[in-house]
């Protein structure tokens, strides 16, 4: 039977040894596992600790302790700046949380906000709370909207409300509280949203008109009209968890679309109507009273989530009276929740919208998904029974560790651990890493998933052998080394505490690239064994990320914006290209490119991603291409070189067949 002390006291137990292990605060330990807990469930992003605490203008109190930037999914471009409390006890049996004290924390961090955008936290500049005030001084204008959130280990009572909204200098500041019971019931759900209800009239509705259309094994349709203000004021409140089941919101999105909705919107707001292509809808479960639609149960956009946001922009711009003349065709299917994912996956397929998704499109992605979990349940770290455990569903970990009786529920835990977990966007992540792109990893866990997985849906359905078990291995060696890295890098002098997960992953990116330049790649076969980086291979990269960390102070000296620049693909062309002295130690530990044990010793099924691996090793095609010319080389050869500068430029926008990949590599090897 469930038992929230019974697990609050586990999940505190968990996060007070892991944290001990490591070193660290237990307070700071517990804010980053919870909001990655979270995170997995959209509930919120994971959040970077960065502590501050003072007094600001008439002696208010002003804290903070961690902090993420999040720029929509797949192109949508919707920014989000999220502030994260931190309110832990590590106590037995804490008293409750009250709503007083859920309001002084909130009152606390939007103080922090307000002297922040005014640029009023100054003193001590080089303190990570002091750049994080000046980067959101720098940025505020541009924020969609502004998360604050107060994470605690304790339980709300019974009469703590949530905190909805506060208007702070003309930009909408969101209160969320994130207790135990919450990240418990999230956790034990694989959906946490499924009993969420959005309410029509809580918006300034009675009801969203519309007529029953048919219904079919246990789905019924409607067909209606939306309010544009109503799909921009729910989209401001929930976001992009509304577009989780929309396959598009990782499809890149056209400027010229986006111009489009946008003059309609303003110019002609009244024909919005008959120009636009409308939203399709699902949910749950709906209530119908005699004028429409009051309420929704679990709501999904799986198709218009350009045009929701597009009308939720609006909302801060002076064209804001316009989205109430707009209304917005819509189609609703309410879909049982046995047969939701199957049913959405459908209407995400088939619904007629510009821009065609292929079948490939789905079943690539959730096929890679499937090759992932098997091979993690087939990888066992040499001598004993141990294995990572890859979570290809929401909250499918904490389903298995609980399933089963006493006996089961042990067999478990000895072979997977917590700290041996790896969720889909964690693969991503480092499989990035790896592949050269810290600057997608910088752009927050969805929009770095959003974009992985449209890259790995083309590779998957091409040669799906590739991803097996050593793709698996290589991934989860990366993850040790990122983790080793990370833990250096905190214990450095030269660290002052801000953009850790952004300078760690730069400097593993930089060491696989410094690696590459000498022939070399990671040992990841030892990695796997051992479950250890090599030691020189750790010092090389924290070295790699002492540099990137004062290429970045350089860039906060000049004025610039250090957290928009590691998401520029033009700040990893430019950290690459910096000399590094690799230490003959270091290449020691790492075989050489093609060797056994090495990421392109793949066999002959996976000789074509061995390919994309190697061109993103190397960064001298332009120099290529340039020896090319000098040397009139055959048009036909220099059109291949131009093709792999254009996919390295942005690989999720230009393509480039594994065969035409191994056909640029043997034309490098003729010119360098």
């Amino acid at each position: 039977m469930y038992d929230i002390e019974s697990f609050r006291r586990q999940y505190i137990e968990n996060i007070k040894a892991d944290a001990s292990a490591a070193g660290a605060s237990p307070s700071e330990w517990f804010l980053v596992a919870a909001t990655k807990d979270m995170a997995a469930f959209d509930v919120c992003p994971e959040a970077e600790p960065c502590a501050y605490s003072g007094t600001g203008r008439h002696n208010k109190s002003i804290a903070i302790h961690g902090f993420a930037y999040t720029d929509g999914d797949g192109g949508l471009n919707d920014r989000t700046l999220s502030l994260f409390v931190c309110d832990f006890s590590g106590e037995d049996d804490p008293p409750r949380i009250t709503e007083k004290e859920f309001g002084e924390h909130s009152k606390r961090c939007a103080a922090f906000i307000e002297e922040a955008a005014d640029g009023q936290i100054k003193a001590g500049s080089d303190e990570p709370g002091a750049r994080l005030a000046r980067n959101i001084c720098e940025g505020y204008d541009g924020y969609d909207r502004v998360f604050v959130y107060v994470v605690t280990d304790r339980l709300r009572s019974a009469r703590c409300k949530e905190v909805r909204e506060r208007d702070l200098g003309g930009k909408l500041i969101l209160f969320r509280l994130i207790d135990m019971e919450y990240i418990a019931d999230t956790l034990r759900s694989s959906r946490p949203d499924d009993d969420r209800v959005i309410r029509v009239s809580d918006f300034g509705y009675s009801a969203i008109p519309c007529v029953k259309a048919g219904s079919s094994d246990g789905c019924t349709s409607y067909i209606g009209t939306v309010p544009g203000m109503f799909l921009a004021l729910i989209y401001r409140d929930y976001g992009s968890r509304l577009l989780e089941s929309n396959v598009r919101s990782f499809l890149t999105v056209k400027t010229k679309v986006n111009r489009g909705i946008r003059e309609t919107i303003r110019e002609c707001p009244g024909m919005f109507f008959a120009y636009n292509n409308g939203v399709a809808l699902t949910a749950s479960e709906v209530e119908i009273g005699d004028q429409g639609i009051t309420s929704f149960t679990n709501l999904q956009i799986v198709n218009g989530g350009q045009t929701t946001v597009s009308l939720f922009k609006e909302l801060k711009s002076k064209y804001k009276d316009k989205l109430s003349e707009i209304y917005v065709p819509m189609k609703l299917v309410v879909v049982p929740s046995e047969d939701a994912f199957d049913i959405v996956r459908n209407i995400s397929v088939f619904v007629n919208t510009p821009n065609a998704v292929k079948e490939s499109d789905l079943t690539s992605s959730s096929g890679f998904q499937m090759a992932m979990e098997e091979a993690s349940r087939r990888c066992t770290i040499p001598g004993g029974d141990l294995r990572w455990y890859y979570e290809r569903t929401r909250g499918q970990f904490e389903q298995d560790s609980s399933k089963g009786g006493d006996q089961e529920r042990s067999a478990f835990k000895r072979t997977y651990d917590r700290k041996r977990k790896m969720d889909k966007i964690d693969l991503a992540r480092y499989r990035y890493m790896l592949e050269l792109r810290p600057d997608s990893v910088s752009r927050g866990g969805q929009t770095c998933y959003s974009l992985f997985s449209r890259d790995v849906s083309t590779g998957f359905s091409e040669n799906p052998s590739a991803y097996g078990d050593d793709y698996f291995k290589e991934a989860v060696a990366t993850a040790i080394l990122y983790e080793a890295v990370y833990d250096v890098i905190g214990r450095e002098s030269w660290f002052d505490g801000y953009l850790r997960p952004q300078i760690s992953c730069y400097a593993v990116s930089k060491t696989v690239s410094d690696l590459a330049k000498n022939g070399r790649v990671l040992g990841f076969e030892d990695i796997w064994n051992n479950q250890s980086a090599p030691a020189p291979v750790v010092f090389h990269a924290v070295d790699a990320a002492k540099t990137f960390s004062e290429y970045l102070k350089g860039i906060s000296d000049a004025g610039g914006n250090v957290v928009t620049e590691c998401r520029r693909r033009s700040c990893w062309e430019s950290f690459s290209q910096m000399p590094a002295n690799v230490e003959k130690d270091v290449l020691q530990c790492c075989p050489a490119a093609g060797a056994a044990g090495a990421a392109g010793s793949r066999k002959t099924g996976k000789e074509a991603d061995e390919a994309m691996y190697a061109l993103r090793s190397f960064d001298d095609w332009r120099k290529v291409r340039l020896l090319m010319l000098r040397e009139s080389a055959d048009p036909k050869d220099i059109g291949v070189i131009e093709d792999v500068l254009e996919y390295l430029k942005d690989p999720s926008a230009a393509k480039i067949s594994p065969s035409r990949a191994k056909q640029a590599l043997e034309i490098r090897r003729r010119y360098v």
